[in-house]
């Protein structure tokens, strides 16, 4: 098995039993099961992500939300406080801030400025890695989570 592959067994047998449940507990299970690998992906970009003042790494969050017969579960960094995460993640290119109209820039405790020359960024990636580490972690998880809570449900019948 190469590195970029994983078994998991299974699956097959999972999704048998998902089909005897009703619509909506089937969904609770998948979306816990989608959020169980999410989890180990979410620590992982925790362990990762630089900290400065603290405000990005408390804005690694897990959401989650159903539309139909569409499920989703998304892992987020960034929002109020840290909107910055994709500058980060991605780093940025030199580029001139300009001061608004009427006002100046400081920087430098004291030199002002009506336009400065930001010598960008370099890019510091805390979220691809940490894909990148967890997912096979993450399907295992997800998997487990699933049988765990299938037959749980399959036992109240």
């Amino acid at each position: 098995m190469g590195n970029n592959e994983v078994t998991i067994t299974g699956l097959d047998e999972i999704q048998k039993l998902l089909n005897r449940l009703p619509a909506n507990i089937e969904a609770n299970v998948m979306r816990g099961a989608l959020r169980a690998g999410v989890k180990v992906i979410e620590t992982e970009a925790k362990t990762r992500v630089p900290v400065k003042t603290g405000k990005l790494l408390k804005s690694i969050r897990i959401s989650s939300r159903k539309r139909g017969s569409e499920l989703k579960v998304t892992l987020k960094a960034g929002g109020k406080g840290a909107k910055h995460a994709h500058l980060v993640e991605f780093g940025t290119q030199p580029h001139v801030i300009n001061a608004k109209p009427e006002s100046v820039l400081e920087f430098l405790q004291g030199i002002f400025a009506k336009t400065v020359m930001h010598p960008g960024a370099r890019m510091k990636p805390f979220m691809r890695p940490a894909l990148d580490a967890g997912r096979h972690l993450a399907l295992r998880e997800m998997a487990a989570y699933a049988r765990k809570r299938v037959n749980k449900e399959l036992l109240k019948k």
